[in-house]
């Protein structure tokens, strides 16, 4: 087993770890390895700009603790040490160190400044991970317009099409319905939105009044189509229900979504 010692250089902390890109790639297509929390952490890295970011930074911008990107890099670096079985990593306190494997960094004001590795961001790139990760989009959409957020990865899915509309028409309605389709990004935050949850108190209004709601979406779900009428009268029906949504953001939320 080869050992490799973090050294500090000019305030970074460096070490070569030796690992290719097309290494790195078949590390992100195994996918005993790379789970859904591994690849969400590394693609909101990989988003920001030059790579880099604190996790301070990343909490703020997505509503979660920043201590769990440092945790799930930690345990990522781990897996990955482990597949490839051939280094142990010291860092300069003398101990075992991790997250300098997909990582380099070095402080700013404070806080620990995480940079991508180029060769793997090189690898995320010819695999198009981000690409392949369509929350991401969706997150980042959430974060710089702060309103309503429309899935659109939704009706891009027949099969995701398919059933809502077997739903609607049938009336058996599963709570993924609406969960798929809007969250309020501005009031209850990223963490919610990736979790695909509304509020308790926002679940409870549609759930209450889903006898007056699926009416409407199942004409729509039949015909695939949606007059002014219905448009205007799903408007104001939900305005009025869930109070404090802001008109011109839920016209835009329903003009991309029944495609008027």
């Amino acid at each position: 087993m080869n050992i490799k010692r973090v050294t500090l250089s000019n305030g970074e902390y460096v070490c070569d770890i030796d690992i290719s890109i097309n290494e790195w790639k078949v590390i992100l297509q195994d996918e005993n390895l790379l789970n859904e929390n591994y690849r969400d952490v590394l693609i909101k890295f990989y988003s920001e700009p030059n790579h880099k970011s604190t996790c301070k930074a990343l909490g703020d911008k997505y509503n979660v603790s920043p201590q769990s990107y440092n945790s799930t890099i930690t345990n990522f670096a781990k897996a990955v040490q482990k597949k490839l079985n051939r280094f142990e990593i010291i860092g300069t306190d003398g101990k075992p160190s991790y997250w300098i494997i997909p990582m380099q960094g070095r402080y700013i004001g404070g806080f620990f400044e995480w940079t991508l590795r180029p060769e793997l961001v090189q690898a995320m790139e010819e695999l198009n991970l981000k690409g392949k990760h369509l929350l991401q989009k969706i997150y980042d959409e959430a974060i710089e317009n702060k309103n309503w957020v429309f899935f659109d990865w939704f009706p891009s899915y027949k099969k995701s099409v398919q059933e809502f509309k077997e739903q609607t028409i049938n009336n058996n309605w599963t709570d993924t319905v609406f969960q798929k389709l809007v969250k309020d990004t501005t009031k209850n935050g990223i963490s919610d939105l990736q979790q695909g949850n509304f509020t308790w108190e926002e679940f409870e209004k549609i759930k209450n009044n889903w006898s007056e709601i699926q009416p409407i979406i199942k004409s729509i779900a039949e015909e695939n189509q949606i007059s002014k009428a219905q448009y205007q009268e799903i408007l104001v029906f939900l305005v009025n229900k869930l109070r404090g949504i802001d008109l011109l953001e839920l016209t835009e939320l329903l003009r991309h979504f029944f495609q008027t």
